[in-house]
């Protein structure tokens, strides 16, 4: 038993009837990746089942291991916690960005215990860039499971999907979050959350190669708070457009400071790449500087109705390296990945004050290196000035 759970057991459910869920590796997995996703459960990508437990807790300094047979009438307890209860699963999939392989289709499918939504191909791709325009129907997003109550439901997945040849789709990325972070019934906001590789799989090899995924999610336990009219809600109530309409931003450029070296003298030549709904843009390349000033204003499209609907930026840091031969393969150094929250913008043609937003070589990797940059952010009938 983890800290945690021990502490929920002392704390939380001392005495009472829970679920556990059980995680670990994709089903036919065996490989090493597996093996850790199986002995280390937090770090698993699929549900594998519940357990129904009931935990009496008590701290003592001569713990005792026994083994007794559960009495009859505790039994009898337990098998009011195997009616099934109706909870209500509502899912939105706007787009994804930053995927792993360009002009490709990816399925998104959203999990929670046996309960599965699977939007489907996206309806547009361009580049790194999926638009899914998914939504589940009140009347298909119902389910039933045995859990006392939405916290039993454990862990909440998103998947990113690839057909391939031989054995058809897999899950090669995934989010994994606690379902308590989906109990707003009218979710303002769009949730961009960040994928990871699904080591288990292997098909996706680094980190920052993951994608993002915007995402809307609303778990009601209907036995417990009744039909909820998800018409009258303003997320859920509103029709998703069929195509989205875009909105031009400039990114203004200013400079980094401490990128990692990626070349034996101990500089770089480092560029920066930012990902949009349309084609990349790319600053010009600094050499022989782990402190580059660029000065650049780049002009990105981004698919969206509103500021609020905007993926976040993601900046890309590249080390030219530039062959005999004339091929340019550049290595990846870091990435900035920037919400609109945490960045300055204006909504015209003003420059903003810049501010300097961490780079990493993997979501959660240490810091590796800054980025100073401010945006604009227009209408797609609005001229910048060159």
């Amino acid at each position: 038993m983890s800290e945690e759970d021990y502490e929920t057991a002392l704390n939380i459910k001392n005495g009472r009837f829970f679920w556990k869920n059980v995680y670990g590796a994709p089903l036919d997995k065996s490989n090493k990746a597996a093996e850790q996703m199986n002995e280390n459960p937090e770090l698993g990508s699929f549900w594998k089942g519940r357990i129904l437990m009931q935990v009496f807790a008590v701290k003592t300094d001569k713990p005792v291991y026994k083994v007794e047979q559960i009495p009859e009438e505790e039994c009898e307890k337990a098998r009011k916690y195997l009616t099934p209860r109706k909870f209500r699963f509502m899912a939105q999939v706007n787009s994804a960005i930053a995927l792993p392989k360009d002009d490709t289709k990816y399925e998104i499918m959203i999990r929670v215990a046996e309960h599965e939504i699977n939007c489907g191909d996206a309806v547009f791709n361009k580049g790194s860039y999926n638009r899914y325009n998914f939504r589940t129907k009140p009347d298909d997003a119902i389910f039933e499971a045995p859990y006392v109550n939405r916290e039993d439901m454990g862990s909440v997945f998103v998947y990113l999907r690839k057909k391939f040849r031989l054995g058809g789709y897999k899950n090669i990325c995934f989010y994994r979050a606690h379902v308590s972070e989906f109990f707003d019934d009218d979710p303002k906001q769009i949730k961009w959350v960040q994928l990871q590789p699904d080591k288990a799989i292997n098909e996706v090899k680094e980190p920052h190669k993951a994608g993002l995924v915007g995402i809307r999610i609303s778990v009601n336990d209907m036995t417990q708070f009744g039909v909820i009219d998800w018409a009258s809600k303003s997320t859920w109530g509103k029709r998703i457009p069929r195509r989205p309409g875009n909105l031009k931003v400039r990114a203004y450029i200013f400079q980094c400071r401490d990128l990692p070296a990626a070349d034996s003298d101990g500089s770089s030549d480092p560029f920066l790449q930012i990902t949009d709904s349309d084609v990349p843009q790319k600053t010009h390349v600094v050499n022989d500087n782990l402190n580059p000033i660029y000065y650049e204003a780049l002009d990105l499209i981004y698919e969206a109705n509103s500021i609020e609907e905007l993926p976040p930026f993601i900046i890309d840091c590249y080390d030219e390296d530039q062959t005999l031969v004339g091929k340019n393969d550049a290595d990846y150094l870091a990435r900035a990945t920037i919400y609109m929250w945490e960045c300055n913008y204006s909504e015209g043609e003003r420059v903003p004050e810049p501010k300097w937003h961490e780079m990493r070589f993997s979501p959660k990797g240490p810091k590796s290196g800054e980025v100073l940059v401010s945006f604009s952010i227009v209408e797609d009938d609005f001229s910048f000035e060159k």
